[in-house]
C-alpha cells in the first residue's frame, strides 16, 4: 500500500472514532440536569471541535515526520 492510501486510511479511521464519541455525547444529552453532558454549552462544544482540529493537525505533522 503506498504512503498515499495509508494516511487516507489512517485518517478516515481517526475520522470515523472522532464521529462516534462526539454522536455518543450528543445523544447522551438527553440525561438528568446534573450530568456533566447535560451542562455543556454550544461555545463548549465549539472549545471541543477546535481542540479535535488542533490534535488533527498534530497527528498529521507526526505523520508526516514517520
Amino acid at each position: 500500500m503506498e504512503k498515499r492510501q495509508q494516511r487516507l486510511v489512517f485518517g478516515l479511521i481517526i475520522g470515523a472514532i472522532f464521529g462516534v464519541v462526539l454522536a455518543w455525547i450528543a445523544t447522551n444529552r438527553d440525561e438528568p440536569e446534573s450530568s456533566a453532558v447535560s451542562r455543556l454549552q454550544p461555545g463548549d462544544w465549539v472549545k471541543l471541535g477546535i481542540s479535535l482540529l488542533g490534535v488533527a493537525r498534530q497527528m498529521s505533522e507526526l505523520i508526516e515526520a514517520v
